[in-house]
């Protein structure tokens, strides 16, 4: 079940986040 656009820019909006939380 492919996600939608707006899914995709949730999940990669999250990735960010865990991105730069563990960054700090």
């Amino acid at each position: 079940m492919p996600l939608s656009p707006v899914g995709r820019e949730e999940i990669h909006k999250l990735e960010s986040a865990l991105l730069i939380a563990s960054i700090f």
